[in-house]
């Protein structure tokens, strides 16, 4: 499975992400929102512009079908409310479809980018504590296209968050990628791991060396 998580891409600042997806041969771009958005798309579309993806397609979740991709695509999961748009994709055969894609990239930015991991309860953080969120966390799974969570904006978070992000990982086994703006972990069909931008691994509250 090929999966790119950034923290903002394709905004300003992710020329690196653009690049390497260029280089992989991507070339046109399946934008999946968690609800129907047109002015959101539209300025996702002059994002991707700037970045030279001219073909960005909306799709709806309840049309994702995986004959309906190539080699030369991504099927990008947008940001927004993470909660909310798992909640989408749980009504929808998303995830029955992800487990046959063999070829095309899956990409997410943010609450997009966490759909893709195996849960969503890192959001939870801003509003309920440690505790409470993990003994709740098997309530939040979510697509476990990778085996790590993912903290997007890790750049722009307060102190208390990050704290409590700390104290969460110390309670999970998987590890938790923190993603600047402008970063992103990639997964290659190996299931190896790479990164650009400003990108660092916590595992049980410490990070990786």
């Amino acid at each position: 499975m090929k999966v790119m998580l950034s923290s903002n891409f394709p905004r300003p600042g992710n020329q690196a992400t653009a690049a390497r997806l260029r280089r992989e041969g991507v070339e046109r771009i399946h934008w999946l929102p968690g609800a129907p958005d047109e002015e959101r798309y539209r300025s996702a579309c002059a994002e991707f512009a700037a970045h030279d993806f001219f073909d960005v397609q909306a799709v709806a979740a309840s049309t994702v079908q995986v004959g309906s991709f190539s080699a030369a695509d991504g099927l990008y999961f947008s940001g927004g409310n993470p909660l909310v748009f798992g909640s989408a994709l749980a009504r929808s055969t998303v995830a029955a479809q992800l487990s046959q894609f063999t070829e095309p990239w899956l990409l997410g930015a943010s609450g997009g980018a966490m759909q893709l991991t195996p849960n969503l309860s890192l959001f939870r953080l801003q509003q309920h504590d440690v505790a409470e969120v993990l003994r709740e966390r098997e309530r939040f799974a979510a697509l476990g296209m990778v085996a790590f969570e993912v903290l997007p904006h890790s750049d722009l978070q307060s102190a208390s968050l990050l704290d409590a992000v700390r104290h969460y990982s110390e309670g999970v086994d998987n590890d938790i990628w923190y993603l600047a703006d402008g970063a992103a972990v990639w997964q290659d069909a190996s299931g190896s791991l790479s990164t650009t931008g400003e990108a660092r691994c916590l595992r049980r509250g410490e990070f990786a060396a």
